[in-house]
């Protein structure tokens, strides 16, 4: 049998395709992995904040764990741990940090001290490393409006909580 030009047999570069497979397989798998989006990335809200928001308001001392627990919960935070410590080592504690953890991830710090006067609280929050206006005004506005409700009663009123 007789071949007829222009019949299709072997491919141009067919040859060099085979013989450099071993090589040529791997960089265009690199090439497709090298290629690909990034994952968007999770940052902080708002404008960047400089330090800590601060704030003196009036509470018991008492209140401050029961606050802090329902203003995290409103404000979609959680707690990962909170440390006590004391100015005078033979007094009570006074000062308590909470780390938190915010629903988007970022991570923060709550910080309730006893004032320098009786019935007054220092209370800074710091979220994310640049931290978060809005995140930080949140906490400390609830923390805030509801250690005043507390301030000299006994009792945690129910009519108050959602």
């Amino acid at each position: 049998m007789f071949k007829r030009q222009g019949s299709v047999g072997r491919l141009p570069g067919v040859g060099v395709i085979r013989r450099h497979s071993r090589t040529l397989v791997p960089l265009a798998l690199l090439a497709m992995v090298g290629c690909r989006v990034p994952p968007p990335a999770v940052v902080a809200s708002g404008p960047p904040n400089p330090g800590p928001s601060t704030r003196e308001v009036s509470g018991d001392w008492d209140d401050v764990e029961a606050v802090v627990r329902t203003a995290m919960r409103r404000c979609q935070f959680v707690y990962d741990g909170r440390v006590y410590f004391r100015t005078d080592p033979t007094s009570e504690p006074d000062i308590v940090e909470y780390k938190l953890i915010m629903v988007r991830g970022d991570t923060g710090l709550l910080r309730v001290k006893r004032g320098p006067v009786e019935g007054i609280l220092v209370v800074s929050c710091r979220v994310g490393a640049l931290g978060s206006a809005e995140a930080e005004a949140c906490i400390l506005d609830e923390v805030e409006s509801r250690l005043a409700r507390l301030h000299g009663r006994d009792y945690a009123p129910l009519e108050d909580l959602p």
